[in-house]
């Protein structure tokens, strides 16, 4: 993929007028000792939010073999359906690229070569996984990810946390508010595909979501950093317009792959 389709990519993370400051929500376990089922259907009854769209204003850091910097983000994006996002470049200051996602497609405006790139969910997944595309995009951006009820899982008290851990996936679940720290995603032997980490929530009209988020990919040697400066769910105006010129060339996103 090219440079600036990394920038735009790597959003995936892709936040509140109304925020509060940020506060820790790591607490003791509870004193009745709660089994795996238990301990998974608490986090997905604390998932279950109100609310069906989001606009997010992230600062995101990137360090990848293919691009190294930071983008500023503006994602607005409707649950089960589009993600829009609007990338600046940071030290250029102005619009580098933008992005629409479905959950099996994407187009990807960009703007410095004056291209579209388009293709599958699958092969945006492939750039820069688990971030804008797929089913999960807005329960990934605001940290409503919930382990599955048909995993067979083990559980582990430590470290005040909640541990949850199966064949391909660990939790690590906050015991007072129900909100995940945690998820990584592993292979058979225990290897780590990807790691997603949640830090410095806030409250958000009477709910807690991250600030702060960091995606890893130690496979690929990728790290992105976002830190949301401003979360609106629910905002009265939904913005998923690409908004391009009319004349710009379309490049599948195979092509373009093959031809780096």
């Amino acid at each position: 993929m090219t440079r600036h389709l990394w920038l735009l990519l790597c959003l995936a993370l892709t936040v509140a007028v109304g925020c509060s400051a940020s506060r820790s929500t790591v607490t003791g376990p509870e004193a009745t000792p709660l089994s795996a089922s238990e301990v998974v259907r608490k986090v997905r009854e604390a998932a279950r939010v109100p609310h069906n769209a989001l606009q997010l204003s992230a600062d995101l850091s990137v360090r990848s073999p293919a691009f190294t910097g930071s983008v500023r983000a503006l994602i607005t994006h409707r649950r089960d359906d589009t993600l829009f996002a609007s990338l600046t470049a940071t030290a250029l200051r102005v619009e580098a690229g933008r992005l629409w996602t479905t959950v099996d497609s994407f187009i990807y405006y960009d703007r410095f070569s004056q291209q579209v790139v388009y293709g599958s969910a699958e092969q945006l997944d492939q750039v820069m996984p688990g971030l804008f595309a797929g089913e999960t995009a807005f329960e990934t951006l605001l940290g409503l990810l919930v382990p599955d009820t048909d995993g067979v899982w083990t559980l582990d008290n430590a470290a005040s946390q909640h541990i949850l851990t199966d064949a391909s996936s660990r939790y690590i679940i906050d015991p007072l508010h129900w909100r995940v720290l945690l998820h990584e995603k592993l292979r058979p032997d225990g290897t780590l595909l990807e790691a997603i980490r949640y830090t410095d929530f806030v409250d958000v009209d009477g709910q807690l979501y991250p600030r702060r988020v960091v995606l890893q990919h130690p496979e690929e040697g990728v790290v992105v950093s976002a830190y949301y400066r401003e979360i609106t769910l629910d905002p009265e105006m939904l913005n998923l317009d690409l908004q391009m010129p009319d004349n710009v060339p379309w490049v599948r996103a195979e092509d373009l792959m093959q031809s780096q």
